[in-house]
């Protein structure tokens, strides 16, 4: 399936790929925009089609431009030619890409499932449990960790204890909203207004840092 959905401002833009196609499939559509080397390190097939997904979302977001994807030393990646931020964000076949043309950026993916209930007392703080419905309780939940990740993935230096230094306000559940986001750490609290949406079953949520 190509790619299935593109969000789009005047700074902002984020893609989703929902895959269904083989690695051969997605270097071939890929080879369209020019030669593309996979990193050697690179060998389950699902981690391939990923990486060439990212690549052609990109690629519809910024048309008719060569971009470099790279890596700093905590793994966030970055744009050069031209310059930018990216967040990438994998779930389930899906495959989803934000880019910011001025401000570092966070974007998380989820298919929603029951799973998250086994781990929710890690990233749930005491002032976050979450009541209600069963399937309320699971959105929610699952609200908060998204909100959570883009968080992170904003910091983006891999230091950060879910519970300790980051912490979701109240809020009530919508199919579409915001929910308030604290990055707590060295005695500093930075605020973050995070975006979110969710449509069957699939939870997408999205920050820049101010």
């Amino acid at each position: 399936m190509p790619l299935t959905e593109i969000i789009k401002n005047d700074k902002s833009s984020i893609g989703i790929w929902h895959l269904d196609e083989n690695s051969g499939m997605l270097k071939q559509m890929l080879n369209y925009y020019g030669s593309y080397q996979i990193p050697p390190h690179y060998s389950h097939q699902r981690r391939i089609c990923e990486w060439y997904a990212v690549r052609l979302i990109l690629h519809e977001m910024l048309p008719d431009r060569r971009f470099e994807i790279r890596y700093d030393e905590y793994g966030k990646p970055f744009l050069t030619e031209p310059e930018g931020f990216v967040s990438i964000s994998h779930s389930h076949g899906y495959v989803g890409v934000m880019y910011h043309k001025h401000s570092n950026c966070g974007f998380d993916m989820e298919i929603i499932n029951e799973r998250i209930e086994k781990i929710s007392t890690k990233f749930l703080r005491d002032d976050e449990m979450i009541e209600g419905k069963d399937d309320e309780r699971l959105h929610k939940t699952f609200v908060v960790w998204s909100a959570k990740e883009v968080m992170y993935k904003i910091y983006g230096k891999k230091s950060l204890d879910f519970k300790t230094n980051l912490r979701i306000l109240p809020f009530n559940l919508k199919q579409e909203g915001n929910v308030q986001g604290q990055l707590i750490l060295d005695n500093k609290t930075t605020d973050f207004d995070i975006h979110y949406s969710i449509d069957n079953g699939l939870l997408k949520a999205n920050a820049i840092d101010k």
